[in-house]
């Protein structure tokens, strides 16, 4: 599993949002690329991450080595 490294500055308050910390927000956007390009399920519930078909094989591909990055929510790779 990847460490997660973080800096004081992610636990700052944004300042268009004071109650969220910079790290939530960033978290948000990343869960939304990933949607936005097919590798996350959109209908999971709320705080769930839970990984599309297309995901998983784009996982499978870069066990293998295969390392395309996905582009476009309706790429292929």
């Amino acid at each position: 599993m990847t460490q997660m490294h973080t800096a004081d500055v992610d636990f700052e308050p944004l300042a268009s949002s004071p109650e969220q910390p910079r790290w939530r927000n960033a978290a948000q956007w990343a869960r939304n690329a990933l949607r936005e390009k097919g590798l996350v399920r959109d209908d999971s519930p709320h705080g769930v991450w839970a990984i599309s078909d297309k995901g998983r094989a784009w996982l499978d591909r870069q066990s293998k080595g295969q390392l395309a990055t996905p582009t476009a929510p309706d790429s292929n790779t």
